[in-house]
């Protein structure tokens, strides 16, 4: 078969997720094994070959320094099954099959999960255990472990002659049946009765006594230091220590009486507001309300609730996130992670211009992010709602909502540079000096080009030649997704007469013991990093390019200049010295700490250090308070 007919694999990701490198290794080796037998490639030699370019610079840096695993061709040995077993050897080392079947007897079907998605999760962890029957082990936890009642009497019932494909068919037929059924009621409120039913016991019950009057746990009791809502601020009486849908506060108690009331005779002036495009507005009483300015834009925000993915409109005006019903119901079939959740809640929303109270289906709490480090919040849904409203609280806790003026990340002109440094481009002046002649770029691109060049010498980025070079390097332009270009240089022949810096850039395996402890990580990204480094007058020669407009010359520092990533690594660890628990790979800098106090304490640190040295950080790439980050 002709190999170009066949579509390539994907590079092997080696610096994924830890916890799962060992599964995400076994499926692209599958994938690899069938590319070969489709592309009728046999020879070990051929078969390794394509093993190194498929699985990409990360596979060949592994397998090139693991003992025995490149060893010559030889007919007596299969030097690809020999690779493949090295590399098996690293990415899926022996592990304790008592402990794996211990993990295989704690997997449970979450509820709401599809029959078939648990019976996945069952048998990749299967394949770890060893078992010699896996049918039967898989049939005990699908028993004891299922959350479906019938199935479970079906297998019961039937006994051992049931085997595990009539028990895939039952399960997906149960589940068909039980699709149908909600399909029939034809009531959109019964979609949500299914995650928001409130479970009520017996008065008297010894269950009762176990229950916890905080948070509404039957896991532990209302003495437990472990409860959920020892902190938690409770949205309906404002005392701390339970949440709303346990509060047993008397209303003449709460602290939450009045909520910024807009007196009758303003109310006047809205009562033509449009109810399509209206915002919703809370109430803790009848005839008392909080309302919400309505907001004329409709820029959203890609958020992730529960671990589904939502576009959300920031309201600065409402203190509470709320969900249309439509919203609620793809976070269901998304199966959607919430907690605490409550049916009908005890919350009136209003409308502008409106005394009709809007329904409130329910109530949950669920985890948010933005990209960054997420938090816990309340959500509420409303029927025949429109609108998604990432509530102000929400907003300003996820950072996507800033109160006041926040100066770190404003540009100004000219571009900032690095406050007193100047640096010297080292010349081997021995080097026969090249002056390039200019390429020609397509008509269509000479205006944007222009047009950058411009915008590079009004940032004092670059600067006009008067007069003639003796380097002279021809500009590369680089057209970006966005349609805009990047201006490049061919700085091959200059750099033959460029020094490297003699400092070395920092390895993995320098930075990694440095981490030992770190819960909580930032990272910083430095604005065209290079750019904001002054390059001395004297050495800016050797960055002389040619373009329609003439002969200019870089005053900063640049990607193309060879020895730009060590001078840059070795200023910035000097701006740098004197922070604790924060490194920096060239214009990448990480800050950890191993409490939240910790880290904190050196964020402010380094971003003082930074702002009094007039570095400029890009604010699009920079995370702050992660669990996991990738540097």
């Amino acid at each position: 078969m002709n190999l170009s007919s066949l579509s390539t694999l994907e590079n092997f990701d080696c610096e994924g997720e830890i916890s799962s490198v060992a599964l995400r290794w076994r499926k692209w080796k599958r994938a690899l094994n069938i590319y070969l037998e489709a592309a009728s490639i046999d020879s070990p030699a051929k078969k390794r070959a394509v093993l190194l370019h498929m699985g990409g610079i990360g596979i060949q840096e592994i397998y090139y320094n693991i003992p025995g695993a490149h060893v010559e061709t030889s007919v007596d040995v299969d030097i690809y099954e020999v690779a493949v077993q090295k590399l098996d050897e690293y990415f899926a080392p022996k592990q304790s099959k008592v402990f794996e079947r211990h993990i295989f007897r704690l997997l449970k079907q979450d509820q709401g999960e599809k029959f078939e998605r648990f019976l996945i999760r069952l048998r990749h962890q299967a394949e770890k255990c060893q078992f010699q029957n896996l049918e039967e082990n898989l049939i005990d936890q699908i028993v004891e472990k299922g959350c479906n009642l019938e199935l479970r009497k079906k297998i019961l019932a039937v006994g051992d002659s049931m085997t595990l494909e009539m028990i895939i068919n039952e399960a997906n037929s149960l589940e068909s049946v039980t699709r149908q059924l909600g399909e029939f009621s034809g009531n959109p409120d019964t979609l949500t009765q299914d995650i928001n039913l409130l479970q009520h016991k017996p008065s008297g019950s010894r269950r009762e006594e176990e229950f916890c009057r905080r948070c509404g746990s039957t896991k532990h009791s209302s003495t437990s230091l472990n409860c959920p809502a020892v902190n938690q601020e409770c949205g309906k009486c404002g005392f701390k220590g339970h949440f709303m849908s346990q509060c047993r506060t008397a209303p003449g108690k709460r602290k939450n009486k009045r909520l910024n009331v807009i007196p009758q005779k303003r109310q006047s002036k809205f009562k033509k507001a449009k109810m399509s495009n209206a915002h919703a507005i809370e109430e803790n009483s009848e005839d008392e309300g909080d309302y919400v300015f309505h907001i004329d834009q409709d820029d959203t925000l890609s958020c992730k609730i529960g671990g589904v993915n939502i576009d959300m409109l920031i309201d600065s005006g409402s203190k509470c996130n709320l969900l249309s019903l439509d919203a609620w119901q793809y976070l269901k079939r998304e199966r959607v992670q919430v907690h605490n959740q409550v049916k009908n809640p005890d919350k009136i929303f209003l409308a502008y211009a409106s005394k009709a109270p809007l329904t409130v289906v329910g109530s949950f709490e669920a985890f948010i992010d933005v990209g960054n480090q997420p938090i816990k919040a309340v959500f509420y849904v409303i029927k025949n709602g429109n609108k998604n409203l990432l509530g102000k609280r929400t907003a300003i806790e996820l950072g996507v909502l800033k109160i006041g003026l926040h100066n770190v990340n404003a540009t100004t002109s000219p571009f900032p540079k690095f406050k007193d440094t100047v640096v010297d481009i080292p010349i081997d002046e021995t080097i026969q000096p090249v002056s390039q002649p200019y390429r020609r770029v397509p008509i269509p691109l000479e205006e944007k080009i222009n047009r950058k060049l411009k915008e590079l010498i009004d940032l004092d980025i670059i600067e006009e030649v008067a007069g003639s070079s003796k380097w002279v390097s021809p500009i590369v332009p680089v057209l970006k997704d966005n349609g805009e270009v990047r201006i490049c240089l061919d700085m091959r022949r200059a750099n033959s007469a460029i020094m490297r810096e003699n400092h070395p850039l920092p390895t993995m395996d320098q930075l990694l013991p440095k981490f030992r402890g770190a819960k909580i990580f930032s990272k910083l990204d430095i604005k065209n990093a290079f750019h904001q480094i002054e390059i001395s007058p004297a050495s800016r020669h050797i960055t002389t390019f040619i373009s329609s407009k003439g002969l200019l010359r870089y005053k900063r520092l640049m990607f193309g200049i060879s020895c730009a990533p060590e001078i840059f690594q070795k200023l910035l660890e000097r701006v740098l010295a004197k922070c604790d628990g924060v490194v920096n790979f060239i214009d990448d800098i990480l800050i950890f700490g191993a409490t939240l106090e910790e880290h904190n304490m050196r964020l402010n640190n380094v971003l003082t250090t930074l702002d009094q040295n007039n570095i400029l950080l890009n604010k699009d790439k920079c995370m702050f308070r992660l669990r996991s980050v990738e540097f």
